[in-house]
């Protein structure tokens, strides 16, 4: 391709070790995606921020994930997002009463396990673990 405004790329390197040995044997051809140069502020906020959720979204789901492998209906559980918190904080070797843990806010644990298990809290909280507190009737972590 020719050196032009549109297309500024005319040769590129690529290590050796970066390509399977595979695909070197069969010489392909490597494709290039070119975006635009970000050349003012706003433009590059609004990359950091579409970056953001997009990081946001994985976190998301891997706590999603996490309930989904974790969470076990139980006959006489009571499932509080506390405790939820507590087990995704030791998954990540980190404080629990940290306000975020791996891209994941504590204000969003009662919802995803809402979403997730599909069923409401209980009507009226109890004491559990020593604090009056919302629950999920029979689950447990």
């Amino acid at each position: 391709t020719p050196n032009t405004p549109q297309l500024p790329l005319t040769r590129a390197y690529v290590e050796r070790r970066a390509l399977p040995d595979e695909f070197v044997a069969q010489k392909k051809p490597l494709f290039f995606g070119i975006s635009a140069v970000l050349s003012n502020a706003e433009q590059i906020v609004a990359a950091a921020v579409a970056l953001a959720e997009i990081v946001r979204e994985e976190s998301i789901a891997a706590f999603d994930a996490f309930l989904r492998e974790s969470v076990r209906a139980v006959v006489d559980g009571k499932l509080t997002s506390r405790q939820a918190w507590r087990s995704w904080a030791n998954l990540h070797g980190v404080d629990p009463y940290d306000h975020e843990i791996a891209g994941v806010r504590f204000v969003d644990v009662a919802h995803r396990i809402r979403e997730v298990l599909g069923v409401a809290a209980a009507k009226n909280p109890a004491p559990i673990e020593g604090r009056v507190q919302r629950y999920w009737p029979g689950y447990a972590i």
